[in-house]
């Protein structure tokens, strides 16, 4: 998520429809109170997450605690301060400080001792079954299992700028990045060049230095062909059986796909045409949305086996979406999209 000097409002579309807009000037009571200088947004269902510019926490929805008790624990986190990133994994919230260490918010004891712990974290990543965080000296701090119940080895692990705990449904693994540029995963995959990585879990994507793209997983086999022809990406954004890519001239790069017997239908047609795109939102899926050098935004939506797109439910929330200005950065959760201004 981006981090704009200057941000102070969001806009908010459910899928069932009906706008709302939250920022600084609104009259709402809620809205005047806590979402404004917002410098990042996340989104997961039922709930939209705001991070302010002074580093505490507003919370629109309920995230749940699905401990003994169920619990909501939208106040606990707005009694965080200084954080500077947020992910959601091991049924927990870890908060990442200003100061380097690392709070734990949910139903999972083991992880809040453990990442009590950890002092000079730079980054922070979590999956279903362990989590991450990197040190400022490239060391890795871990907890969690794998999928043989045992702890996980990162004593060897050195020069680390980026560690992704991965979940998907043939278990749990990690990627990792170091600052001479190897990546290497679990499965075996490591190479040298690269500038940047991004998982889904049935994919790893990795930007080499000049703009080309490598992988791994379960699903990059079948989308090499795809890739190989990627060429000056700069925005990388694996999904569910398919992936797209942000090229440095604005234009976008699709891999993924229907064979039929006259042509392939690609996974995001319209999204081909688009130019002057400076950012890309997926939600691993249906949806992709780009945001325009201007602020504008446009959106594409993924097809079918018959090569038509089958929730059609979205498009309200799609056109709705169409109509935001001055966006600066988007995300997009199960039931509904949040734009940055």
């Amino acid at each position: 998520n981006k981090t704009p000097e200057s941000s102070d409002s969001v806009s908010v579309q459910p899928d069932s429809g009906g706008e709302y807009v939250m920022n600084a000037e609104s009259s709402s009571e809620e809205t005047s109170e806590k979402w404004y200088d917002i410098a990042q947004v996340y989104a997961g269902t039922g709930f939209s997450l705001g991070i302010k510019k002074d580093g505490s926490l507003t919370v629109k929805g309920h995230i749940q605690n699905y401990g003994e008790v169920e619990t909501d624990l939208a106040a606990e986190l707005e009694s965080w301060e200084k954080i500077e990133k947020i992910v959601f994994g091991m049924g927990s919230v870890l908060g990442l400080r200003e100061d380097g260490t690392v709070l734990s918010a949910g139903a999972n004891p083991e992880i809040a001792d453990e990442v009590s712990q950890w002092r000079n974290v730079v980054d922070i990543s979590a999956g279903a079954q362990h989590a991450y965080g990197v040190t400022d000296d490239g060391k890795v701090f871990a907890v969690g299992k794998n999928d043989f119940g045992e702890e996980l080895e990162v004593n060897d692990k050195t020069d680390i700028v980026k560690a992704i705990a991965v979940t998907c449904g043939s278990g749990n693994y990690s990627v990792f990045l170091d600052k001479y540029g190897v990546a290497s995963d679990d499965l075996g995959w490591k190479e040298s060049g690269i500038r940047e990585i991004s998982s889904s879990g049935w994919l790893t994507l990795g930007i080499r230095e000049d703009g080309t793209v490598s992988g791994s997983g379960e699903d990059y086999c079948r989308l090499k062909d795809y890739l190989d022809t990627w060429a000056d990406i700069v925005q990388a954004l694996p999904g569910d059986t398919c992936a797209v890519g942000l090229r440095a001239d604005g234009t976008v790069a699709t891999a993924g796909g229907i064979e039929t017997e006259r042509e392939t239908i690609y996974a995001f047609r319209e999204a081909q045409e688009w130019t002057n795109i400076k950012l890309l939102a997926f939600d691993g899926e249906d949806v992709l949305i780009g945001v325009k050098d201007d602020g504008t935004v446009v959106t594409d939506k993924r097809f079918d086996d018959s090569g038509e797109f089958s929730y059609y439910d979205l498009d309200d929330c799609l056109k709705k979406v169409e109509t935001w200005t001055d966006i600066v950065d988007v995300v997009i959760s199960g039931d509904h999209t949040i734009g940055l201004r």
